[in-house]
């Protein structure tokens, strides 16, 4: 289980620097989801969880999942079942961003917002409603954070917060992955910590 004040951070690994310096524009598609891949393994074990990355046009690029011990409908007893708990849209920068330093505030975030949300509504219709997932919206080497509640049926997205297990309430930032490393470790370290504890149920 990550514990924010012990879990070492994917920044001290110079294997995932050395991968993050590779995100330049027009750097191809899989270098990013790998990048994520492997951050999201420092902080999601191989003993608690799963950690897979995609390929296909029609999922998320990577996907962490846990197992939950549930009741299948028509059964007297509780099985483990797979689930996904946080899932990550990733996308190569975009062309303006050769020439463009500040390219980020411009883009448009709530496309690819809207494909991560749908993702994340197919996966709660397959696999149930049994807890809070966590998203990510990664473009070139910039991200940010998302939730969407257990408690939400429509399924609505609000932004992550780390003092808020219920999210919202603080504006959503741009996060880039060498200059904001401390917040995302500690955005991811929050996740993992919610999850391995199970406070992911609201």
């Amino acid at each position: 289980m990550a514990n924010n004040a012990t879990q070492q951070s994917y920044a001290s690994s110079s294997f995932i620097l050395g991968v993050i310096g590779e995100l330049i524009p027009g750097v191809y598609q899989e270098v990013i989801d790998n990048t994520w891949s492997n951050i999201l393994r420092v902080y999601f074990g191989v003993n608690d969880f799963y950690v897979q990355p995609s390929r296909s046009l029609k999922k998320a690029n990577v996907v962490v999942s846990n197992y939950l011990r549930t009741r299948p409908p028509g059964q007297d007893r509780l099985v483990q079942t797979r689930h996904k708990v946080l899932l990550v849209e990733a996308k190569r920068f975009p062309r303006s961003a050769r020439h463009d330093s500040n390219w980020s505030v411009n883009y448009d975030w709530q496309r690819v917002l809207d494909q991560l949300g749908k993702y994340m509504r197919q996966a709660r219709a397959e696999f149930g409603n049994l807890q809070t997932m966590y998203g990510i919206v990664a473009v070139g080497n910039k991200a940010r954070f998302y939730q969407m509640n257990c408690s939400s049926t429509a399924g609505h997205m609000v932004t992550f917060n780390p003092n808020n297990p219920l999210g919202g309430g603080i504006q959503n930032r741009i996060l880039d992955l060498t200059t904001n490393a401390d917040i995302i470790h500690n955005y991811l370290s929050v996740i993992a910590d919610h999850v391995a504890a199970s406070r992911n149920r609201w």
